[in-house]
């Protein structure tokens, strides 16, 4: 008789679960036959204002020393992949000015700005339907509202602006592992090739909702689990960002 061995569970990240919700089929090229994306100089251009930004940490600030460091130490370890992408170094070098002498000057004079801070760069992990669950925010006020950041060269689109199943994601998992019910999630979307500007999307948590979400979760989680273990049923087949955006991801090829 031949006993089933159940998979090594792994944790689940807040993206993960959000993208399987939103596109099955992107999860699954994704994260179960792992086919991997190209980089690009735009996703380049936000891991390097990610870098600066979560370099610039001070408890319950930012330093503006900091966070040029961190923008500095990134482009000089990925120099090799910036120039295979034709990420020029002059051009490197005029977005590292652009980061350091406008980008962060202006979040720092943005008068809705959290600060002070009850934390920057916080690890979420906890176990929720009895999957264990990791996820990282960039900040949260002293009010435990959730704070994001995004990047884009222009004005976000609706198809780049968050999505609401990702909000209560992050609210749900800050609950289970800090006790306390987030008031709002608020993404923070740095915009602008020229002259940057912070555009401020704000979602406010109802608690009720909140319950159903984590209700939905763990019938998603069983779900993920029953197919991973190769139970009977097919991967569920739809392009609901494509469809609702109208955008083509990464994947869309392979789709």
């Amino acid at each position: 008789m031949t006993t089933a061995v159940r998979p090594a569970t792994r944790p689940l990240s807040v993206s993960a679960l959000n993208l399987l919700s939103t596109c099955p089929e992107k999860y699954n090229l994704h994260y179960r036959r792992k086919l991997p994306t190209e980089p690009s100089i735009p996703m380049e251009k936000g891991s390097t204002l990610d870098r600066g930004l979560r370099s610039a940490a001070i408890g319950n600030a930012w330093t503006a020393a900091l966070f040029r460091k961190g923008v500095d130490l990134y482009l000089e370890q990925e120099a090799r992949k910036h120039e295979v992408l034709g990420w020029t170094k002059d051009e490197r070098r005029d977005f590292r000015e652009y980061l350091v002498g406008k980008m962060f000057p202006a979040y720092l004079a943005w008068p809705a700005r959290r600060i002070p801070l009850r934390a920057t760069q916080l690890k979420l992990q906890g176990e929720i339907a009895g999957r264990p669950f990791v996820g990282y925010v960039d900040a949260v006020a002293m009010d435990h509202e959730i704070v994001d950041y995004k990047f884009h060269g222009r004005s976000p689109t609706e198809g780049e602006k968050a999505a609401e199943v990702q909000n209560y994601l992050y609210a749900l998992l800050y609950r289970v592992v800090e006790g306390t019910t987030p008031p709002r999630v608020t993404y923070l979307h740095f915009v602008g090739a020229a002259e940057p500007k912070i555009i401020e999307e704000s979602y406010e948590i109802n608690p009720g909702v909140l319950d159903d979400i984590k209700r939905d979760v763990a019938l998603m989680i069983r779900l993920l689990e029953h197919l991973e273990a190769g139970g009977g049923g097919e991967w569920p087949r739809f392009r609901t960002s494509c469809l609702k955006w109208g955008r083509r991801c990464e994947y869309w090829d392979k789709c």
